[in-house]
């Protein structure tokens, strides 16, 4: 690995024709303006404006790590580490030309800075896979970003660096100061480059920079992780590199976070330190032990697949697409490892109409009997994903592990019926959520009964009303009652009885009966 200090504008001139491409494994641009701990942008600016405002003045911006791709048909270097700087310095010069040309400043040589000397490319590629980021900044090259959505405006990132680039620079740079502005910056930006002879390890190069000190996403050092699987093997790492920006078209960034998490704790065998990092590495590691490192990519892919499922069911009929829709409906973000699981099993043996309905009732029965259940149902997830990644035994046998695990963890009906009656389940968020779930199935279960068919929602249009009100008249009807039948525990009784189950009603199945006592 070759090392040295130079400046934007030596990084910049060793080959005006080269590109610096960010790979698909890469997070997108998240660099701020504004808001607390998101403002990259403003402080960078600050910090140029401070340091390089006159000619001979520094401003030391970090380290910059290359990796040559001699395969490309123009010197190409992949930017492994320093692409959010990257990417800002771009924008910057963009802006820079941008107004310039509001204000009718010749100065077209500063396109040798960000395009190449051959065409009106852009030097700074981004790969296909980073959200909106491509079209944004190859629209801010062309000029042309007025056509992109309001909606795409408004939330990019790269588009709202733009933007504070081009109003300091207007607010800040007088005309005749502009042209020694941006030799000073070009000048004045130190960097520390390191570039990766062929012979260097870029992926064990990465981990090094980033898993000391501040730690950057997982998303990151995973994306990096399995971009580079194969070592040397560059087949194997396109492989790699497919799969992974396949990933990323699958799940939403948050998603995909939350997935690497979910995914990490899917077969109960954690590593002693746990880290989202550590527990995929060690997983790659033994793929690379057994030769399996193929199988490792198939089920990683096919499980980040599993997870989107989860995350937005099929609407049909499929007894194992009508739980996870229901599961959905009750929050229950602990137990996606063992959906995981479950779906995994399911591939090879068909779904259990028995286990389907138990482990919805199951988790129903803890949800209510407790009043922190997340605990129990981590707890259960975990042995259950136990039970089924246990190699020594029969897909089947596994599958019956859990319904015995089931049997172990079950809350018996008396004691559920007791609890469902006197729990406060009225609340916001994944409280709300559950009770319109267990409104929607009593109101199901009723309609089956009566032969009038009902439509589940287990959403925002099922209303949910009290019926005793939360707040009480002073001499009201309720109050009234209240006091005659217990004047001491007026108060006490409004409280136990107000958010409880016998309380509530479900107003979209009130408006149906109301509808057919009309109709009758």
């Amino acid at each position: 690995m070759d090392s040295r200090r130079a400046t934007l504008l030596e990084l910049l001139a060793w080959d005006e024709r080269a590109k610096f491409i960010i790979p698909r494994w890469q997070r997108e641009y998240v660099w701020g303006t504004s808001g607390v701990g998101e403002r990259e942008v403003q402080q960078i600016w600050q910090d140029l404006r401070s340091n390089c405002r006159v000619a001979g003045g520094k401003h030391f911006c970090g380290v910059i790590l290359l990796h040559s791709l001699p395969q490309e048909a123009v010197t190409s270097w992949e930017i492994v580490d320093g692409q959010q700087r990257m990417t800002t310095f771009f924008l910057l010069f963009i802006a820079i030309r941008d107004e310039c040309e509001r204000r009718r400043i010749d100065f077209s040589e500063l396109n040798n800075v960000f395009t190449t000397q051959t065409s009106a490319d852009c030097r700074l590629v981004l790969s296909e896979g980073l959200n909106d980021d491509r079209q944004v900044l190859n629209a801010l090259l062309q000029r042309s970003a007025s056509t992109l959505e309001k909606k795409l405006q408004d939330e990019s990132r790269i588009y709202a660096s733009y933007r504070f680039f081009v109003t300091r620079i207007a607010d800040e740079i007088i005309d005749t100061g502009m042209q020694d502005f941006v030799i000073n910056l070009l000048q004045g930006v130190d960097l520390l480059i390191l570039t990766v002879d062929p012979t260097d390890d870029v992926r064990r190069i990465f981990e090094t920079l980033n898993s000391r000190g501040k730690q950057v996403d997982p998303y990151e050092l995973v994306a990096n992780l399995i971009s580079y699987i194969g070592d040397d093997n560059n087949e194997l790492n396109n492989s790699a590199q497919k799969v992974w920006y396949h990933v990323t078209q699958i799940l939403e960034k948050d998603d995909l976070d939350n997935f690497l998490t979910t995914f990490a704790k899917r077969n109960a065998q954690q590593t002693p330190r746990g880290t989202v990092f550590d527990e995929i590495k060690f997983e790659i590691d033994r793929a690379r032990e057994k030769g399996a490192v193929r199988a490792w990519l198939r089920e990683f892919e096919r499980t980040a697949k599993n997870y989107a499922e989860i995350l937005d069911p099929d609407d049909s009929e499929d007894p194992v697409q009508v739980l996870l829709y229901e599961i959905r409906a009750l929050r229950t973000p602990k137990l996606n490892p063992f959906l995981l699981a479950l779906l995994e099993a399911f591939r090879e043996t068909p779904a259990s109409e028995t286990l389907i309905h138990n482990v919805r009732s199951l988790i129903v029965r803890l949800l209510i009997s407790y009043e922190r259940p997340s605990y129990k149902i981590e707890r259960f997830a975990e042995l259950a994903c136990g039970a089924f990644y246990d190699q020594n035994v029969s897909r089947e046998e596994r599958l019956n592990r859990v319904i015995a695990l089931i049997d172990d963890t079950w809350i018996a009906d008396e004691q559920f019926a007791h609890a469902f009656a006197m729990k406060t389940i009225y609340g916001p968020g994944a409280h709300l959520s559950r009770l319109r779930y267990y409104l929607e199935k009593i109101e199901q279960k009723l309609s089956e009964n009566s032969g009038q068919p009902f439509e589940l929602h287990f959403g925002s249009k099922t209303t949910v009303e009290h019926i005793m009100p939360q707040t009480l008249d002073s001499e009201g009807a309720w109050k009234t009652s209240l006091r005659i039948a217990d004047p001491v525990r007026l108060e006490a009784q409004h409280k136990a009885l107000v958010h409880t189950i016998g309380n509530l009603n479900d107003g979209v199945a009130e408006c149906h009966r109301n509808r057919e006592r009309r109709l009758g």
